[in-house]
């Protein structure tokens, strides 16, 4: 049986080229973005004929070893990624701090955008929840 970080890091085999694509560049920019200091795992997942993107993020050295006893762990998910339409990056995880609102856009690549500027713009406050008062 598979854990969930398996599950949400190995795409299907018939995950269309575009969210394969967007989930390597969308984990690269927000390494690149966020630094050592946190854990960032982008995956895919799949409901149906529905492909969606998880990306999970948290302290990097975490209380006792779980992720969720970080102060800035947050689980972001973009249901349904597809090409035409609107899609959106959701989320009801993130600390009330950092003030995540839905992102909306017309392409996967435009909302993983406007997502890697909003972790650009917290990215201080995150630094700050991480490190604890």
């Amino acid at each position: 049986m598979k854990t969930f970080s398996e599950f949400i890091t190995e795409a299907p085999n018939d995950t269309p080229e575009f969210v394969t694509a967007a989930v390597v560049d969308l984990k690269k920019r927000l390494i690149d973005t966020l630094g050592d200091l946190f854990v960032v795992k982008v995956g895919i997942s799949r409901l149906g004929m529905h492909n969606s993107i998880v990306v999970t993020i948290y302290g990097a050295n975490p209380t006792n070893g779980i992720s969720q006893n970080s102060p800035c762990w947050m689980n972001l998910w973009m249901h349904d990624a597809k090409e035409g339409g609107v899609v959106y990056w959701e989320s009801n995880t993130v600390s009330r701090v950092l003030k995540f609102r839905k992102i909306s856009a017309n392409t996967v690549s435009d909302a993983n955008d406007k997502l890697v500027a909003w972790f650009k713009k917290v990215k201080e406050t995150m630094i700050g929840l991480r490190m604890g008062p």
